[in-house]
């Protein structure tokens, strides 16, 4: 069963302010999927809802629901409940139910349907003990429905006058969480209604795919009715890949798309956002996954693009693989590429290089002359020593392995100052 966020209610000036530490609340998460597993399912009678659009009303499901007696049981707990917690935070202290008493009532909230949740809300305006009744009616649509019973919410939304749709939207995204066939078949018989009009909502439904369909995504996408702006998409459908598995299909499946619509804008900018989350996270994945994904058909700058991202990103383990990948940069590609790039990065072998400088530990300076072994003469060699061994002196870390390569480096400046530091060192 689905893990439900639960925050505890606290009112303030007739209005709810909820939230917990992380320790407390992933306890509570604990203790709702108990209370779930021990709570035997009801299935009352099933109640027909039909949702109105602009121009039809369509049936989507059934929603089983509580009987009329039960809603009007949980809107009186729930009044009740709020008017507890307001005495409460007047003396600075719960009593030990509220939370348990708050549990159940999320436990119950899951199978309601429009109807109950109608009968609570009209239970809730009608109490005279709150003096803020939107704000009221707002949050708690929030924090007792939209996630637990979120196809009951959209439906019960949906026959509100469009200023009361709370949190519509976020609502809609948890239908796609809970049921991803039942959402996209909402958006089909309801995509006229000018609440569906979202660009939000259907990226939901696009993010949805990314993992099970991406083929049936990048078609949606690319159609002018579905979306019209997918600069973010990329990133978003990044966060939702965990297995690189699923980066390749999606890549391949980026790539059949392309090859039919060289010209899409709406592939470019999907395509550049997904590389530059991906190259923000690749490093998380280890070594040898992440070559995997390197090798999954980026073109010569986005492979560029993601090492350097790589290099820079600090605490860089299994160095002497990364630092073959990095040595696949030719030096003038590099140059070319970050010409047109807002900041001059360095190459990111050159990189890797200055960042073993700056550690006072042997075997970081073994593993950079390792390195350095298997690295022939040329421009980025000597551009990578100049690095390691400028920052070796400058840190006062290892003069004596800067040494070694003082014969590789050319007369000047540079080579004039580490010869100095080496020189200072040894007095």
């Amino acid at each position: 069963m689905k893990l439900i966020l639960i925050p505890i209610i606290v009112i303030v000036a007739g209005a709810f302010i909820f939230g917990l530490q992380s320790t407390r609340l992933k306890g509570l998460r604990k203790e709702n999927q108990t209370l779930s597993e021990r709570t035997p399912a009801h299935s009352p009678s099933p109640q027909s809802h039909t949702i109105q659009s602009s121009s039809k009303a369509t049936r989507l499901d059934q929603f089983p629901g509580v009987s009329a007696e039960e809603a009007n049981a949980f809107g009186s707990e729930l009044t009740d409940l709020m008017a507890f917690a307001l005495e409460a935070k007047s003396r600075g202290e719960l009593k030990a139910d509220f939370r348990s008493r708050y549990l159940q009532l999320l436990q119950a909230a899951q199978k309601f349907s429009p109807d109950n949740i109608q009968t609570v809300m009209d239970i809730l305006r009608n109490d005279a003990r709150f003096p803020d009744k939107e704000e009221i009616l707002e949050e708690t649509l929030e924090n007792i429905f939209v996630e637990v019973a979120p196809f009951s919410t959209l439906a019960y939304l949906l026959d509100q006058p469009s200023e009361e749709r709370y949190h519509f939207t976020a609502c809609f995204r948890y239908c796609v969480t809970h049921d991803r066939k039942r959402a996209f078949a909402l958006y089909e018989e309801n995509k006229e209604n000018p609440a569906f009009d979202s660009q939000s909502i259907r990226n939901s439904l696009l993010t949805s795919l990314v993992g099970y369909d991406p083929d049936r995504m990048f078609a949606l996408m690319t159609s002018e009715k579905f979306v019209s702006d997918t600069s973010n998409l990329g990133s978003s459908a990044n966060d939702n890949l965990e297995k690189v598995e699923h980066h390749l299909e999606l890549m391949e499946a980026l790539q059949r798309a392309q090859n039919s619509q060289p010209d899409s804008e709406k592939l470019q900018k999907f395509r550049k956002s997904y590389v530059a989350q991906l190259a923000n996270r690749i490093q998380r994945r280890g070594f040898e996954e992440a070559q995997r994904l390197l090798d999954a058909g980026f073109n010569s700058e986005e492979r560029m693009q993601i090492l350097y991202q790589v290099a820079y990103s600090g605490g860089l383990t299994s160095q002497e693989e990364w630092a073959q990948l990095f040595l696949e940069v030719d030096l003038k590609d590099w140059n070319n590429w970050i010409e047109d790039q807002p900041n001059k990065f360095k190459h990111p072998f050159v990189k890797l290089m200055q960042s073993l400088g700056f550690s006072d530990n042997n075997n970081t300076a073994e593993t950079a002359e390792n390195i350095l072994a298997s690295v022939p003469a040329g421009e980025l060699r000597t551009e990578a020593i100049k690095e390691f061994a400028w920052t070796l002196v400058s840190y006062g870390n290892d003069p004596k392995t800067a040494a070694k390569y003082l014969d590789e480096l050319p007369e000047g400046k540079v080579k004039t100052k580490i010869e100095k530091r080496i020189a200072k060192a040894n007095k």
